[in-house]
């Protein structure tokens, strides 16, 4: 959801947690998924089955093509540590993202160099950065139902190269200090508000949805 109107636990765990642990279960149907137990590296079909929490390091990196990381609804959750992504994709294509609540980290869901993917139903609040950060060379990416609040810059962040992605059904909320709710650096994006609100601090930098490049997109934006 997303509108132009600005106005104004994971229970601690010892560490580190930072391990590639992975159970192979089959799924029913001859192939395989597997079951993240602990922050770490993945590089197949992936469910969360349970909340997830790192310290001072990023918690999922995602390192093949083709592969699902669904969180099942479960938490993954930082401690603000400066460059820390709760999901980093860097150099991956076609994968999928979807069910996932991300907190306190530098920036939610990092994304470099990652094209044809489709992210959905993901939540990135009270990041010290961006909740979604596109970082350069990440194009031709679906998202939908996308939620960030109180995250210290932008809610969504398109830097330059990030183009021809699609947003659809995005909302935000900024924090006293952020700069609002999604920032457009690439071209060529389409964003769907689909009739919702982002809210804003009043600031004078702060912004709804700005676009720093050209022929991007922006519809159906609601009122707050």
């Amino acid at each position: 959801m997303c509108s132009s109107d600005l106005s104004n636990n994971v229970t601690n765990t010892p560490w580190p947690l930072y391990e590639d642990i992975e159970e192979n279960q089959s799924n029913g149907t001859g192939g395989n998924f597997s079951t993240l137990v602990t922050c770490g590296t993945i590089t197949s079909d992936t469910t969360l089955d349970q909340n997830l929490a790192s310290g001072g390091a990023t918690c999922i990196n995602i390192n093949a093509d083709d592969i699902t990381l669904d969180c099942a609804n479960y938490n993954i959750t930082g401690d603000q540590t400066a460059s820390t992504y709760g999901i980093n994709s860097t150099g991956n294509n076609n994968i999928t993202i979807t069910n996932c609540n991300v907190y306190n980290f530098s920036s939610g869901v990092y994304l470099r160099n990652t094209n044809d993917s489709t992210l959905t139903n993901i939540v990135s609040n009270n990041n010290t950065q961006y909740g979604i950060y596109l970082f350069t060379w990440t194009s031709r990416n679906n998202f939908t139902n996308i939620t960030t609040e109180m995250n210290d810059d932008y809610g969504f962040f398109f830097s330059a190269t990030s183009d021809r992605n699609n947003v659809t059904d995005f909302s935000a909320i900024a924090m006293g200090t952020g700069n609002g709710g999604m920032n457009l650096n690439g071209n060529g994006n389409i964003i769907d508000c689909k009739g919702g609100t982002i809210l804003g601090n009043l600031s004078s930098s702060s912004n709804g949805v700005i676009s720093n490049a050209g022929n991007n997109t922006i519809k159906k934006i609601g009122r707050a």
